[in-house]
């Protein structure tokens, strides 16, 4: 039983880090290979931002799981799918935006206007506002699960493998036409689906442990 956890805990660590690389190969191959650099700065950064916020969760663990014990933890449950459609909602409209400021800058210049719009640093700095954002929120809402009850790790870890689809797919769109800001979008898609199948898989009723008599 403790492998099996172990197992299904280190798949959304595995599928995390391989929408990075994804994103990592999408621009190497699919746009300008210098812009690699500048996803790397982005990514530096909102790394930076989730360990701290993971560091923290960690801290608090012991008081989250017990708080969210027994019958409490449906409490956690709707907390967690609250959020994640919080999460969605932020990656609609970011999406939108991004595709509205495309579709003006390939009306007045074409493919390399959009080029110059995903390659400009504010713009880039915008996306990775929404990606640190959304990962911060999709990362509470993992907590949130996972300190109610050891079956939501499967949950977890499928809501992980559609978040890497979802990167790889929207990359192979974004990315050519984007360059470093189609990255950072993929990879707000890639949170977007993750919280999205979160959210799903929460509606209705969820089984939780029984109290642990003391």
């Amino acid at each position: 039983m403790l492998t099996r956890r172990a197992a299904l805990a280190s798949v959304t660590d595995v599928a995390d880090a391989a929408s990075i690389s994804v994103v990592y190969v999408a621009l190497a191959a699919l746009a300008v290979p210098e812009q690699v650099a500048v996803v790397y700065v982005a990514l530096l950064v909102s790394s930076a931002l989730g360990g701290l916020v993971l560091l923290l969760l960690r801290i608090a663990q012991p008081a989250t799981s017990l708080r969210l014990r027994g019958t409490a933890g449906r409490t956690g449950q709707a907390r967690a799918r609250r959020i994640s459609g919080a999460a969605v909602v932020v990656t609609a409209v970011a999406v939108a935006v991004v595709a509205a400021a495309a579709g003006v800058a390939w009306a007045s210049g074409g493919p390399a206007s959009v080029r110059a719009l995903g390659a400009d640093p504010l713009a880039v700095a915008a996306v990775t506002l929404v990606e640190m954002t959304v990962f911060c929120a999709v990362l509470y809402a993992v907590y949130l699960l996972e300190n109610t009850t050891g079956a939501a790790l499967r949950t977890t870890g499928s809501a992980a493998a559609a978040g890497l689809v979802a990167t790889a797919v929207t990359a192979l769109v974004a990315v050519p036409a984007l360059g470093a800001a189609g990255a950072m979008t993929a990879l707000v898609v890639g949170l977007a689906a993750k919280a999205v199948w979160l959210r799903a898989r929460l509606r209705g009723p969820v089984a939780v442990p029984a109290p642990v008599p003391v």
